[in-house]
């Protein structure tokens, strides 16, 4: 069921369970930021100090209470969950109010662990070859929006701009009420909706300082690159594909058919490419339609030895 509280939205489904898990959902993934790396330093900076509550105690509490914390991005959305207890939903419909509405962004905690852990993941990812491939296939499709990198490559200069204002910053377009949507499994949506009216009043309707965020349509461009890379080996073949709405259901549907993963343990599989590579050893091989909000990417996946 879908709802609308004061401008937000609100979606939910209720399994009648023990458990429950909300998310907040922001338009804030990599194609939407302005320089590499803000939407990662946001997503770091989820469930760090707010207004009313330390990152400690934040941690603490959840874990009394037996939930679990997390926050994640992809291209097109940053997504912060937490999963709890039924009836605990007052409490992390609170917490997550805070994250958006009243999170201190401070020095120390970007230079102790924001910055910290950015220089991380970009290390995992630049030691994933596969994972590169499928970036740079991006980036060659796409070339900007779609085609910005999930993490900033290791030659972006993310050390001349990236820090705690910057981050501030964005985080002022990207928590506002259009630019959110709140969902719930696990919930009534009585009980959402009156929670989310009491405790969201503090998001604000729009940007403060006015600024808005860069949504550009996302045009197919292809092309092709190399780069050598002592990791492995990796070979990414894509096509225009389907977007999210399904404009294209057959393009979902020759994924399918294609296949490459096995479902079955210890079997080949029975799709095109699994029939196709079953004699090649050290080769493993993929299919799928990559779905965005506006276009949608089909791709062919390899990986294995030379």
């Amino acid at each position: 069921e879908t709802a609308d509280v004061s401008g937000l939205k609100v979606a939910s489904r209720d399994a009648h369970g023990p458990t429950t898990k909300l998310a907040i959902v922001a338009k804030a993934g990599t194609r939407y930021q302005p320089l590499p790396g803000l939407t990662v330093g946001l997503e770091e900076f989820a469930f760090k100090n707010t207004q009313r509550r330390s990152a400690l105690r934040i941690t603490r509490e959840s874990e009394l209470l037996g939930g679990q914390l997390n926050a994640s991005h992809t291209r097109e959305t940053l997504v912060l969950e937490a999963s709890f207890l039924r009836e605990d939903l007052p409490y992390f419909a609170e917490l997550l109010a805070e994250v958006v509405s009243m999170t201190k962004y401070t020095t120390h905690e970007f230079h102790e662990d924001v910055e910290r852990v950015l220089h991380l993941k970009q290390a995992s990812l630049n030691a994933n070859v596969a994972a590169l491939a499928l970036d740079n296939a991006h980036a060659v499709a796409f070339h900007n929006g779609l085609g910005a990198s999930v993490y900033p490559s290791a030659s972006s200069p993310v050390q001349k701009y990236l820090n705690e204002e910057y981050i501030a910053s964005y985080a002022d377009v990207v928590y506002s009420k259009p630019n959110i949507a709140i969902v719930a499994d696990g919930a009534s949506t009585d009980a959402l909706t009156n929670w989310v009216g009491q405790f969201f009043k503090d998001v604000p309707a729009k940007s403060l300082n006015g600024q808005t965020l860069k949504t550009e349509a996302s045009k197919y461009h292809g092309g092709e690159q190399r780069t050598s890379h002592p990791g492995g080996n990796a070979m990414v073949i894509a096509f225009p594909g389907s977007d999210a709405s399904g404009s294209k259901p057959e393009i979902a549907v020759l994924a399918a058919l294609f296949g490459g993963q096995p479902t079955i343990k210890w079997s080949p599989g029975f799709s095109l490419l699994s029939k196709a590579t079953a004699g090649t050893s050290g080769l493993s091989v993929s299919a799928s339609n990559l779905a965005y909000s506006d276009a949608g990417l089909l791709t062919v996946q390899l990986s294995g030895t030379a």
